[in-house]
């Protein structure tokens, strides 16, 4: 009678593959994460993920929308800050216009904001239901 091998010391065991349950649970929760941002796509991304192949595809599409719309808003928030430096310096009438055009920047960082909720939304209601979703418009940095 033979002995199972122990475990090689210093590894640790390899990770199980997640149920289908499971696996429909975590990508659905890559897609609702994006609403508090970048770090629960990637926790699942980089836990997750290597257990289960729709984890990973979903979470990967997760995070790279959440990434795009980091990159709009904190560029966004750049342009906003030029203009608004440039209106407080500048005389009334042009410090007007540059004030409405960062009160314009302001809205559309919000409006990426209210983008991000509703196709996260959207996507997580379509994984939930079996299928997979792609993001209109996202940068495919993670690959």
């Amino acid at each position: 009678m033979t002995d199972p091998q122990p475990a090689s010391p210093g590894y640790p065991p390899a990770a199980q593959p997640l149920s289908p349950a499971d696996e429909k649970l975590w990508s659905t929760l890559a897609h609702v994460g994006n609403v508090l941002g970048l770090l629960p796509s990637l926790l699942i991304f980089l836990i997750l993920g290597p257990r289960g192949p729709k984890v990973k595809q979903e979470s990967r599409e997760a995070l790279n929308f959440v990434i795009t719309a980091i990159i709009a808003i904190v560029a966004l928030a750049i342009i906003g800050a030029i203009a608004s430096g440039i209106g407080a310096a500048a005389p009334s009438g042009i410090g007007l216009l540059f004030g409405l055009i960062t009160l314009l920047i302001g809205l559309v960082q919000f409006a990426v904001y209210v983008l991000v909720i509703v196709f996260s939304i959207v996507a997580a209601v379509r994984v939930n239901n079996g299928g997979s979703y792609r993001y209109p418009f996202a940068l495919r940095l993670i690959k």
